[in-house]
């Protein structure tokens, strides 16, 4: 696994700041590959692309993943650290697709991919969005094998597909549970690997620019001399500056 530069994070986090969320996670999960030769990143599934999106982010910022949660019931503040290797632990079930049979129907669905995600985004309407991700990713017959269009099945049968396909691959939906320390109320929140990554690259981008402005200005260096820098030569130059 490829792990970006100075430079790679910076022209990333440039070009990526007016995409969309699917978009950005593609970018990255380039990055993450570009010293591999792989299908398009776009058709990964989800899952697939989040553990190289968790692989990187190791890679990068270490293993620890501390998070912030609110407690519906009482809004306290919920501090917790996930292991990012024991997240990576979590094996798939499926071979990308679950297969139910429910009154009368068998169903076929596959894990939706970055492609997905990026034209379901690009409709800009969260309903719309969601028919695209169903009319791609589910199939439907009846006992005799003749095709139901997935607009005829029912919501109850639509919301047991998606429970499948988080059940079959943990990393497509991750779900973090906790208990309250304060009233006891336990709940779970979706953790958005990509948004999580793109807040570290954001930051870190931010830093490595200041870096750049501090030492251009106090040694009169280019940009591109800068940021071939390691991160610890840098900071050793800051620290020379009075």
């Amino acid at each position: 696994m490829h792990t970006p530069s100075a430079a790679e994070v910076v022209e990333v986090w440039e070009r990526c700041q007016h995409w969309s969320p699917p978009e950005r996670a593609v970018a990255i999960a380039r990055l993450a590959h570009r010293e591999t030769v792989l299908p398009a990143v776009e058709d990964e599934s989800v899952g697939d692309r989040d553990r190289a999106l968790l692989a990187l982010r190791r890679r990068m910022f270490g293993d620890r993943l501390p998070m912030v949660l609110t407690c519906p019931a009482c809004k306290n503040d919920l501090e917790l650290v996930l292991s990012i290797s024991a997240l990576l632990d979590s094996e798939k079930q499926d071979d990308g697709h679950v297969r139910l049979a429910v009154e009368g129907l068998h169903v076929t669905a596959r894990q939706p991919t970055s492609r997905d995600l990026v034209d379901a985004a690009a409709t800009g309407n969260r309903e719309a969005a969601r028919w695209v991700l169903i009319e791609r990713c589910v199939e439907a017959t009846d006992t005799h094998g003749t095709a139901v269009p997935v607009g005829e099945l029912p919501a109850s049968l639509l919301d047991s597909v998606g429970d499948a396909l988080g059940a079959a691959d943990p990393l497509a939906d991750v779900v973090v549970r906790t208990a309250c320390a304060i009233c006891g109320h336990e709940s779970g929140a979706a953790l958005d690997v990509p948004l999580y990554l793109w807040a570290e690259f954001t930051v870190t981008a931010q830093r490595v620019i200041w870096d750049v402005h501090a030492l251009a200005t106090a040694y009169g260096w280019r940009e591109s001399d800068i940021l071939e820098m390691s991160a610890v030569r840098r900071q050793a130059y800051l620290d020379l500056i009075p």
